[in-house]
């Protein structure tokens, strides 16, 4: 897959992806979905990409599905805010 400028990836899943992001290590969390945007941050500075975390602990499959409906398009129309 090749990323291009502005766009958007968003990670879904449970604690292993949430990692803290809505506490000390706000937005990201302190886990894979930081270590991946640091990783793309110094591997393709030049890209614009928006990396956002919609982990949520405990959550399940079925849980994250229902959550498409609502963390998807937020983090959609949040790459388009200034």
């Amino acid at each position: 897959m090749k990323l291009k400028s502005g766009d958007v990836i968003v990670f879904l899943g449970d604690s292993v992806t949430d990692c803290g992001r809505m506490g000390q290590f706000y937005p990201l969390g302190n886990g894979y979905v930081r270590f991946f945007s640091e990783l793309l941050l110094a591997t393709a500075p030049s890209v614009e990409v928006r990396v956002h975390n919609a982990g949520v602990g405990a959550n399940t499959v079925r849980d994250a599905k229902d959550r498409l409906v609502d963390d998807a398009p937020a983090a959609f129309a949040s790459a388009y805010e200034e």
